[in-house]
């Protein structure tokens, strides 16, 4: 409303007369936060978003991070835990079916290739049960490598007791002497070029042989025999620490001298060592006889209860 310019002076002037009232100024404290310049302004309209962002890409960071840790732990799990665990299971249940079928074999069949396959499937559990798993965090515990083994199930069944000269356990741990074994070579008579060699303990307890002789075919007439030919063996062993030989008893081996065929000249001597603990001073050396013919490989096979498993372990050599 307008002032009447007429009015006397000091007359009261109108409600609405004057300029409009000014709202509250804010304190202190809230002056100093708002931004005064548009730098500021537009720096403070930004922060939101960016802020949100920093907090999204961290989230998704530390959950990105704990799902890789989980798949880590997951590897080294499976790889020092689960596949040496399947490994060992599998290598035991193929023990237990070699075994099995030593066991259910015919009175007097032949059973070398059961009893190597027993072996095989016994070094394949041992490495399971002894290797460590590879990567295996440092500091963990190696796995068990004593662990204890059955009674060898291939030795000979003679029922010795330790009362009476010791037991197979003995003979892991005494090995034979040589003095106390007679070693002898004959002509296999259904196999002209196998040699059947014969060791025979003549002492009063058990003693250990190594799994199979040490053989070599040279000539007699050579003063160093270390170009010598050397047999196939077979591969794949494992399981007792030796071979348990009776007192009394005999342990056959068979060398096959040409399963490939073939000659080599001069060759007309076998050397045999009965074990390999023993000094090569006690190397036995018998001829081979008039009309022997040695190829270039030939085989040797594993110490058996009888020739014909002596032979036939003779006929894995060299296949694993």
């Amino acid at each position: 409303m307008r002032e009447d310019r007429g009015a006397a002076p000091g007359a009261r002037r109108g409600a609405h007369a004057g300029p409009p009232a000014r709202p509250p100024r804010p304190g202190p404290w809230l002056r100093g936060l708002r931004p005064r310049t548009v730098r500021a302004r537009i720096i403070a309209l930004l922060m939101v978003p960016v802020v949100s962002v920093i907090a999204l890409w961290g989230f998704a960071t530390v959950t990105t991070a704990q799902g890789v840790w989980d798949l880590l732990r997951q590897r080294d799990a499976q790889r020092t835990l689960l596949t040496p665990v399947a490994e060992t299971v599998a290598g035991l249940q193929a023990e237990r079916t070699a075994a099995g079928q030593l066991l259910a074999a015919p009175t007097g069949a032949p059973t070398a290739a059961r009893e190597s396959a027993l072996r095989q499937a016994a070094a394949a559990t041992d490495r399971a049960l002894g290797a460590p798993a590879a990567g295996a965090p440092a500091g963990a515990a190696p796995a068990a490598t004593g662990t204890a083994r059955p009674k060898n199930p291939v030795a000979p069944a003679t029922g010795g007791t330790a009362a009476a000269g010791g037991d197979e356990a003995y003979a892991y741990t005494h090995p034979c002497e040589a003095t106390k074994l007679t070693v002898k070579v004959t002509t296999r008579a259904e196999a002209p070029d196998q040699r059947v060699i014969e060791v025979r303990n003549q002492g009063t307890a058990y003693c250990g042989l190594s799994y199979y002789p040490l053989v070599s075919l040279g000539s007699s007439k050579a003063a160093d025999h270390g170009k010598d030919l050397t047999p196939l063996v077979p591969g794949g062993l494992g399981g007792p620490p030796a071979y348990a030989l009776a007192a009394g008893q005999t342990a056959y081996a068979v060398v096959d001298l040409n399963p490939a065929g073939g000659t080599v000249a001069d060759v007309d001597q076998l050397n045999v060592l009965p074990d390999d603990q023993l000094p090569n001073a006690d190397t036995r050396n018998f001829p081979l006889g008039a009309g022997a013919k040695v190829g270039k490989q030939p085989k040797l096979g594993l110490y058996g209860r009888s020739v014909a498993d002596a032979a036939a372990s003779a006929a894995l050599a060299g296949q694993g």
